[in-house]
Order: structure tokens, then sequence, then C-alpha cells
């Protein structure tokens, strides 16, 4: 048995054996190398020793805040679980593209995360303090921490309603979906996901088992994509991603590479992509302007083709837009915040002068087509003369997202209302 006590010696010797696990992990895939189990030298150390803006006045201990060794919440779907779990009502994501069955509620370990990043529960709300029980009071915090929004909860970033923060509150309609049901049926429902039966890199975690996009019994979390405890041997913010953030070298298709490719392209196997204009690194070789950069949190100077799907998509978006499409939305702040769906605003971000997005953007030489002028013209597409009722996947047909089909109403057939054209209509990016 290890004692727990205040100098730290019980998180010493986990640091230690998670150093060794780390290191044999590091020989054995070289090509995720670049990940290192160190929750001390990430946000996720809420202790006084923290690096990040959230950090306790005087708690010393790292683990505390989401783990105890003893008197754990046995209904908690990870050992030795700390925290309340939040009793919220989730708007889940939807879309009529979207082919998975039954999404309902977060479950899973995804309820973990979002005990802090709902911003319900205080941050420093937990169930045990040097070995006895709190009140166990999730809207108290028994740990003083700073930095935090009111209420001790989860700060807010450049805003609860825009893509530029991780309180992503009840609403997440405007976030990737999970806690839903990730296997061949769904992939070949969709047509651009790939099959885990011939995916190595997807499938349950089990012991003995280490997939790069770990499933939790057969369903995608959270923790598919991010390990909160993780790294990057280089000084970046890796959002706590599992697999590459930015694509490294140049798409070429077939079997995902975990050593080059980004993480979306683990399960996303999208047609069209690879040699498209936007992955490739000769004609998408615009740089993101580093006050751009800062926002998104890119490095600066990052081209366009190693962004990849973040340039136009963010998987914790600003509320109101649609297919996680990034600053899709009518909001005239900047950055956006909440509004209504507006895809062709996230074309917008690069195709245009004044977008302050890319290097060079809006001078005579910039090669980018600047399309929001065209739209600004007296004779032009009406794509923004009404509510947007461009929604694709709703023709009855087999796989109608994938290939963007619309159903003929929404076309307007039967119902001229709902005549409308948006950028996806006549082009795939």
């Amino acid at each position: 048995m290890v004692a727990v006590n205040r100098s730290g010696r019980f998180l010493r010797l986990v640091a230690l054996t998670a150093g060794v696990v780390g290191a044999a992990l590091a020989v054995a895939s070289p090509l995720r190398s670049e990940r290192v189990s160190d929750i001390r030298n990430t946000k996720h150390n809420l202790s006084v020793t923290g690096p990040g803006p959230v950090q306790a006045t005087g708690e010393d201990e790292v683990c505390v805040f989401c783990h105890t060794p003893h008197h754990a919440d046995q209904n908690a779907p990870v050992p030795l679980w700390n925290r309340s779990l939040s009793g919220a009502t989730y708007t889940p994501y939807t879309s009529s593209s979207m082919d998975a069955l039954g999404l309902g509620q977060p479950g899973g370990s995804s309820k973990l995360c979002l005990s802090c990043h709902d911003g319900t529960i205080a941050i420093g709300a937990v169930n045990v303090l040097d070995g006895a029980l709190t009140d166990q009071d999730p809207a108290t915090a028994d740990i003083d921490v700073t930095g935090t929004a009111p209420g001790g909860t989860v700060p807010e970033g450049e805003g609860a309603g825009t893509g530029f923060t991780r309180r992503l509150g009840t609403d997440l309609t405007n976030d990737h979906p999970i806690s839903f049901t990730y296997n061949d049926n769904l992939a070949f429902d969709d047509g651009e996901l790939r099959p885990p039966s011939s995916s190595p890199e997807i499938d349950n975690r089990v012991p003995g088992v280490r997939p790069a996009v770990p499933l939790e019994d057969g369903q995608l979390q959270c923790t598919s994509c991010h390990d909160p405890h993780v790294r990057d041997t280089v000084v970046q913010n890796i959002k706590f991603l599992r697999l590459h953030r930015f694509q490294q070298v140049e798409p070429v298709g077939g079997q995902f590479d975990a050593g080059s490719d980004i993480i979306c392209l683990g399960c996303h196997d999208k047609e069209g992509w690879v040699g498209s204009a936007h992955a490739n690194s000769v004609t998408a070789d615009e740089t993101y302007d580093p006050t751009a950069a800062a926002l998104r949190d890119f490095p600066a100077n990052l081209p366009v083709w190693q962004a990849g799907c973040l340039n136009c998509h963010d998987t914790h978006t600003v509320q109101g837009a649609t297919r996680l499409l990034r600053e899709a939305t009518d909001s005239i702040s900047v950055p956006k915040s909440g509004g209504s769906p507006a895809q062709e605003e996230a074309c917008y971000q690069c195709h245009s002068s004044g977008g302050a997005v890319l290097n060079n953007q809006g001078t005579v030489n910039f090669e980018v087509p600047d399309i929001e002028t065209d739209f600004l013209s007296l004779r032009h597409m009406p794509i923004a003369i009404q509510p947007e009722v461009h929604d694709i996947g709703t023709a009855p047909a087999l796989q109608p997202g994938k290939d963007l089909l619309e159903s003929q109403t929404l076309l307007g057939k039967t119902a001229p209302q709902n005549r409308h054209v948006e950028c996806t209509d006549c082009h795939n990016p």
C-alpha cells in the first residue's frame, strides 16, 4: 500500500511510474513519441505549482483535483474519481448528415471532462481532501483557485458564446458529438468514416490494446481524441490531443498515418481532400497572421495546408454555427459570439480583403480570391437574403451527406421560399 501524505511521496511515485511507462511507450511507438505523460507541465496541473492561468492559491497536490486514492466515487466510469458529476441536461450536437443512432446525453468518461468544462461545478470542488470527505457540494470550492469565472468555475476565455473558450456550457450543438457508437455500420452509412474493423488505430482500449483513437465500450468519447495528462516535447499547444493537431506532410490518402496526418483523418476519410487546393502544400502555402494564429492557438506563420481541417472547422466552434464550421455565424463581433448559421462566414475568413487571418491578406498580390467582395456587389448570388436553410444529408439517397445532397423541398420544389444558394452548393473545399 502507498500512503498519501502532504509531502507528495505518493505523487512522486505516480509520476515516476508514469515516466517509466511513458519511456517504454516512446521506444515501442516512435511515431507518437512526442507525447509525454507529464501532467505537472500542463494546464491540467491546477495546483499552486501549475503553469496555467487557473491555479490553486496554496494546494500543492496535483492529482487531487480529479483523483483520490481513498473514498473515491465508485459510480464514476474511471477509477479513483474525486469530483461530483454534473446533473445538467445537455443539448447534444445533431445534424441531418450525421448517421450515428441514439445520440443522447453525454456518458462514459466524457461526463468527467464536463464536470469542469460545462461550467456548472466549481473547479476546486472535490469529494475528498487531505484524506477526509468534504461537504461534497459541487457549488462550493473546497480548494481556493484563482483565474476562474464567478463561482470558481472554468473561465470563459474569449467569451462563452465564442469558439475560443473551453467553457462548453450545456448546449453542445456547436461541439463535436460524443457518446455515440462508432462501428462499421456507422462508417458505411456515412461513407466518409473509417471502418474500425479495417482501421487499427480505432478500437476499444482494453488491457494489452492501446489504439491511437481509443473507443470506450464501442463509443467515441472526449478521451478518444484527448488525453488530459499529456504534453508535447516541443513547446506548442497540442490541446491534449493524442495525435497530431496539424498535418506534418502533404496528405497522400489511403491508410491513416499517425506519424504525419492530422488527428481528424484518423476517423474522417474525406473524399476529395487529398489533392485538393486546401491540402496542397504548393497551392495552400499562405501563412497565418501572428495575431490570428494566437487567437486560434496556432503557431505563428502556420501554413494553411498544415492547418488542414482546422482552417474551416473547429471541434468546439462558435455557438450557432452548424457542422462545426469555424466562425460561421452572422455575429458581427470579433471574435464571433453566438448568432445564426452563416456558412459563408467560414469561407470569408480567408476569402476576403479584410479578414486579417492570413499574412498579406488584402494586398494586391495576395493569391487567395476575395470572394466576399463579389457578394457585396450589386449583382450576386443571394447567399444571405434569408435565414440559412441549406442542409445537406436531407435527400432520400445512400450517403447523402457525403455527396452534399439536399431534399428537393429545401431546394425550393413545392416550397419556393426555401430557394437558396450556399458556397457548398457549388463548391467542395
